[in-house]
């Protein structure tokens, strides 16, 4: 009985660390907090944190469209000020999709006031529907923006991730 006491102690020490190593090795799922900075119309940093809004690309900050009339303007400015607006100086919270480890950034779907960020700026047309990534998540926002012509439906644009494509950096 004595050798069968410290073995079970021994045990139950063994199942408790791996069951703390487990717990602590856990990714966060939320994240929240008022928004450090706005790195364009789909991302920003939060406590550090670099943070992607999930399902939507927005275009890039110095990418530029063209309006109705043919004209350049700088719509990856004008979708970062609209995100900006909306969120500045607010608490957001979003639950963590998944880390996108290559970037270091994580890739979430926010929220201000239980209204969900990402669909709100399609919605506005500041940025596109990912369907790669969302399914078609936010296709219905997206058709109402180009129905209204608003943001980037206002003219001409070349997707966001294209754009990309075409300036590396």
């Amino acid at each position: 009985m004595r050798k069968i006491t410290p073995l079970l102690s021994v045990c139950g020490l063994v199942i408790l660390a791996l069951v703390f190593a487990a717990h602590s090795g856990q990714a966060q799922s939320k994240i929240s907090g008022v928004i450090d900075h706005f790195t364009d119309g789909d991302s920003f940093i939060i406590h550090g944190q670099k943070v992607r809004l999930w399902g939507i690309d927005a275009p890039e900050y110095y990418q530029k469209c063209r309006d109705a009339t043919g004209k350049a303007y700088p719509c990856g400015k004008h979708s970062r000020q609209f995100f900006e607006n909306l969120a500045a100086s607010r608490a957001v919270s979003c639950d963590i999709m998944r880390a996108a480890k290559r970037e270091s950034r994580i890739v979430a779907k926010c929220f201000l006031d239980g209204t969900d960020i990402a669909g709100e700026i399609v919605k506005a047309g500041h940025a596109i529907d990912y369907t790669y990534f969302s399914d078609e998540f936010y296709k219905s926002e997206e058709r109402a923006a180009k129905l209204a012509k608003s943001g980037l439906w206002q003219g001409d644009f070349i997707e966001p991730y294209q754009w990309r494509k075409q300036n590396k950096r």
